[in-house]
């Protein structure tokens, strides 16, 4: 149902929670994808060493838009609050969902 960057990335958070917390979860084979797909950007914070990394990622220096987001993109947050705050930097141009609301759902 999704694509081998996403099956790829999800194995490896699989891999680690087994390596930390080897009693938390089950161990099972790993899922498998025979679709290409790109490999997930995964950001761990809201800024980076040079300043706010969604605001680069968002507008160039004449206020337009410096990334597209597709209606098969979205990006996927922890929670409510984090939601909001990616959707104020986006002007509403992206699709921001948290884990719990994406859950089911399929992207490209």
């Amino acid at each position: 149902r999704t694509h081998c960057g996403v099956v790829d990335l999800a194995n490896s958070v699989v891999e680690l929670i087994l390596e930390l917390f080897p009693a938390s979860i089950d161990r099972l084979a790993p899922e498998t994808s025979h679709i290409e797909g790109p490999i997930p950007i995964v950001l761990q914070s809201l800024a980076n060493k040079d300043g706010d990394l969604l605001h680069e990622l968002f507008q160039k220096g004449d206020g337009t838009m410096s990334c597209e987001f597709g209606a098969d993109q979205v990006i996927l947050v922890r929670d409510e609050k984090t939601k909001r705050e990616v959707i104020e930097i986006s002007g509403h141009r992206a699709l921001v969902l948290t884990v719990l609301e994406a859950k089911g759902m399929e992207f490209t």
